[in-house]
């Protein structure tokens, strides 16, 4: 079976999507991503943190196996 998995983004609103072959798919409920990474960052002015910030928001995709048919990851983009 093939999988292709999906991210639309209209304006702040992400919603992933999935096809097992029978055309597109919501998968799950529209999601407004938030700034939540994992580094952050700072401006440092003589030797003193003046503000603290974060890197951004991020959203990935990420299919795992759960059957063990090892089947291979074929990537078009």
């Amino acid at each position: 079976m093939r999988l292709r998995l999906g991210l639309d983004v209209d304006g702040a609103e992400l919603r992933f999507r999935q096809d097992t072959g029978s055309g597109w798919d919501p998968s799950g409920p529209p999601w407004a991503p938030r700034s939540c990474p994992t580094e952050h960052a700072e401006q440092i002015e003589d030797g003193r943190i003046r503000s603290l910030g974060s890197t951004g928001a991020f959203a990935g995709l990420w299919a795992w196996d759960l059957t063990g048919g090892g089947h291979t990851r074929t990537s078009t983009r």
